[in-house]
């Protein structure tokens, strides 16, 4: 028992897993995006935030209670099942690992490459090499987690310690700065003179930059796939998830209102706009500094989602969820022999799912341009978010259901009914809005616009252009029916490998 317990993590290891997976580049490189959607208006920034913490903390704290109607791998699919049925217990259970944790995991492995290049001054390198070095790499961190789960709760620790350095650094040098001086920040008295109009809250913008800040508190509910591997996950795994996440909101808040003070929403440049009278030097080592603390940041979400997508796939080939399970069964066995083990299957399922999602990213992004860009990987990464969002909803609202039914046993948490209507409302109404208004009516109003707030490191318009809104609702119906279709799709294969009982005698036991 005792060597059992000494494999697993505990309340500790959870939270900063947790921690390590949602705060990575998102607030320190996503925040310039929400900056140029709202128009640098600051209580429009102030707004978008708090619309995305409010439906997040609700979402979580909702989940304290949902979390605890099952354990095991599965994790959100296993929550699904019990409160709402087999049949859409099955479309989670596929998709969380299929789509969300695969193609977020793909698109932050590229943003991990983006970062590396971007530290050792090779940004305008293209591309491809970029790619290259993200599969090499993710697929590194694979092995890690495959092979140690603790390992991979110290690599979470260690990006946390490093990620908080700048934070802090941020929250203070720009208070402090927008107090003394008086040409930026809330505190310019410039902004009272009559002749000095602030932009207007741009509504639309407001709402728009929601989907990137919901984007900046996801993969909150891996730590649910990690259930196995906590120590008392029906005690720990809530309280991981309610305390974690109330972190990163408060941090979140702070860093936010502290690049508001200087109006610079990009943490790259940060120390630059705030100094520039500093010599060359001293701004490069700065920007150095900040470089390789981004870079520990987003390989410690990377190894997040690593641990959550290994173990998401052992679900779903270990009980033949997938249609290609008994062929990633066959080669777990030819590949690791005697020393296969429970997670051996999840290894080389996430590995060869993560390719696919590879290739499909890597070639746009890749042949746009002179040396490409990672337009499309940022306009991408909003789908898992905003899609998995709308999954976490109608969890919530089948736990909410199970309040008077009573039909599946939860430990009730006080607060629970509040919290989960405002996360049920908050979240509906974002998807709709997403859905209907900018990828319905501003493509067929300004089908032509530019989508501007796209690209993280290789964001300027040099490198390829950036992608209208035609385009971008295109490939946002594209993934949407990628998404809708995936369970329906594997369901087809089942049943035709079934009638192909020459393939399954290949494959099988």
């Amino acid at each position: 028992m005792e060597i059992k317990k000494a494999k697993k993590i505990g309340l500790f290891t959870a939270i900063s897993m947790l921690i390590a997976s949602v705060i990575g580049i998102g607030i320190f490189l996503r925040n310039q995006g929400i900056f140029a959607i709202n128009d640098n208006n600051s209580i429009g920034i102030l707004l978008s935030w708090g619309i995305g913490t409010i439906t997040a903390l609700a979402t979580a704290y909702s989940f304290a209670e949902i979390s605890t109607s099952a354990k095991g791998k599965a994790g959100l699919g296993s929550w699904a099942e019990k409160l709402l049925g087999k049949k859409f217990g099955y479309f989670v259970k596929l998709n969380f690992p299929l789509f969300y944790l695969s193609l977020l995991g793909a698109v932050l492995a590229f943003f991990m490459g983006d970062a590396f290049f971007f530290l050792i001054g090779q940004e305008d390198v293209h591309f491809g090499w970029i790619g290259l070095f993200s599969l090499g790499f993710a697929v590194f961190i694979y092995i890690i987690n495959y092979c140690s789960i603790k390992v991979s709760g110290v690599i979470s620790i260690v990006a946390n310690v490093s990620k908080f350095v700048p934070i802090v650094a941020i929250i203070i040098i720009s208070i402090v700065f927008s107090i003394i001086n008086n040409d930026a920040g809330f505190f310019n008295p410039e902004t009272t003179t009559p002749d000095i109009v602030p932009p207007p809250i741009n509504i639309t913008g407001l709402l728009a930059a929601v989907p990137s800040v919901l984007f900046a508190f996801d993969s909150f509910l891996v730590v649910g796939n990690l259930s196995d591997d906590i120590i008392r996950p029906k005690k720990n795994v809530p309280i991981a998830v309610v305390l974690g996440i109330s972190i990163c909101a408060i941090i979140y808040i702070l860093i936010t209102i502290a690049q508001i003070l200087v109006m610079n929403g990009n943490a790259l440049t940060f120390f630059q706009g705030i100094f520039p009278e500093l010599d060359p030097s001293v701004i490069k080592g700065l920007s150095i500094t900040m470089n390789i603390i981004i870079t520990i940041a987003v390989i410690g979400v990377v190894n997040t989602i690593a641990a959550g997508t290994i173990r998401a796939h052992s679900v779903i080939i270990n009980d033949k969820i997938a249609f290609f399970a008994p062929s990633i069964d066959f080669l777990s066995r030819k590949a690791f022999g005697k020393y296969k083990n429970e997670n051996s299957t999840g290894f080389i399922s996430a590995v060869f799912v993560f390719l696919f999602y590879w290739i499909i990213l890597m070639i746009p992004s890749s042949i746009v341009g002179p040396n490409g860009n990672d337009h499309y990987l940022d306009w991408i990464s909003n789908f898992p978010t905003l899609f998995f969002f709308l999954i976490y909803g109608l969890v919530i609202l089948g736990g909410f259901i199970n309040r008077f039914t009573k039909k599946v046993e939860v430990t009730m948490i006080k607060g629970f009914t509040f919290a989960s209507i405002i996360a049920i409302l908050f979240i509906l109404f974002i998807f709709a809005y997403s859905f209907f208004y900018t990828n319905i009516a501003e493509p067929i109003i300004n089908p032509n616009k530019l989508k501007n707030s796209l690209g993280l490191f290789h964001n300027s318009t040099i490198s390829g252009g950036i992608i209208s809104n035609q385009e971008g609702a295109f490939i946002f119906a594209g993934f949407l029916l990628w998404f809708i279709s995936l369970p329906f799709i594997n369901l087809g294969f089942r049943k035709l490998f079934k009638m192909n009982n020459k393939f399954l005698n290949k494959s099988t036991l």
